[in-house]
């Protein structure tokens, strides 16, 4: 008796699905489903702590930005660097979010590494 081969796949189901289905997943989509990964494998209390540690320190990176620009700035008006004119002006701002849903997912990531 001849029993079926069966191939075992690092991929998750949905990965796996998309590959045969021929999908193509954006830069986003792939960051959320490494970031809902994450809150699955160590649950939603942790992760949002280490979430609140990830954001403090961006927080803090960005206010040092900020006050580089304003103090070398010789027009330095706040909105400029920090209103919603910004945002309207920044064509990029869809990828500097992903930029920054992948540094806290791979922050996510290493903190959990670390501690191996």
């Amino acid at each position: 008796m001849a029993f079926p081969q069966v191939e075992v796949l690092p991929d998750v189901a949905t990965e796996y699905f998309d590959s045969v289905g021929g999908i193509t997943r954006t830069r986003k989509e792939n960051l959320e489903r490494r970031l809902d990964a994450y809150f699955r494998k160590h649950g939603a209390k942790q992760a949002a702590l280490k979430m609140n540690l990830f954001y403090k320190d961006e927080l803090s990176k960005q206010a040092g930005k900020l006050v580089r620009q304003l103090t070398s700035s010789p027009e330095p008006l706040l909105e400029k660097y920090w209103g919603p004119e910004r945002n309207e002006q920044n064509p990029n701002l869809d990828e500097e979010t992903n930029d920054t849903l992948e540094r806290l997912i791979e922050y996510l990531e290493k903190m959990h590494s670390d501690k191996k």
